[in-house]
């Protein structure tokens, strides 16, 4: 079972999610700790070593079961791509909220628009072959944050490239929903609203 831990700060979010550095670190501890104290006869070194190894497996235990916000908004971005080529009612709903900003690059309020709405349009337009080329995210307050995607696609037979920035939002029952999307560019140019109608 996976535990949700909301991100604190950057050092959890680098013990979390890369946690390779230290336990390698305190596995090397461990041994180097191990091998003196053996080759010295001094038990405390070696009570100290296995301390380091059970440390070093501690902290890849808790990465593993662990996901930070940061974490959980990359993978629901990266599903929210998927969803949409070939689109997945279903899927879109579970990560929309119920109302969801359409925004400009400039952060201008489009429209106001339900999540039947946008997964309809979605199902309409026929783009084809979403793939995310990068994704990143943070969180900006305990409960909310940002991500950033960089996706391609196919739309008439034609390649197209578009950035979007996402905000998202944990609902009631922990679950994290976009709230909002800013459409950044389309093709490298400023998107307007007229091109998604």
């Amino acid at each position: 079972m996976e535990m949700i831990l909301a991100q604190s700060s950057s050092l959890s979010e680098l013990l979390l999610e890369n946690p390779w550095p230290l336990v390698i670190a305190l596995v090397a501890v461990s041994a180097v700790l191990r091998t003196v104290g053996k080759r010295q006869d001094q038990k405390k070194a070696v009570s100290a070593s296995w301390l380091a190894l059970l440390l070093g497996i501690g902290v890849y235990v808790a990465a593993t079961l662990v996901n930070t916000d940061r974490e959980t908004m990359i993978e629901r971005t990266e599903a929210f791509v998927a969803a949409t080529s070939p689109p997945d009612e279903v899927a879109l709903r579970d990560l929309l909220a119920d109302r969801v900003v359409l925004m400009g690059p400039g952060g201008d309020v489009w429209e106001d628009l339900s999540a039947e709405f946008i997964a309809r349009e979605i199902k309409e337009h026929e783009v084809k072959d979403n793939a995310t080329r990068a994704v990143d995210a943070q969180s900006t307050r305990p409960g909310m944050g940002v991500s950033t995607m960089d996706v391609s696609s196919r739309l008439g037979g034609y390649p197209m490239r578009s950035q979007w920035e996402v905000e998202w939002q944990k609902d009631p029952q922990g679950n994290w929903r976009i709230t909002a999307l800013k459409w950044l560019s389309f093709n490298q140019q400023d998107p307007s609203p007229n091109l998604y109608r």
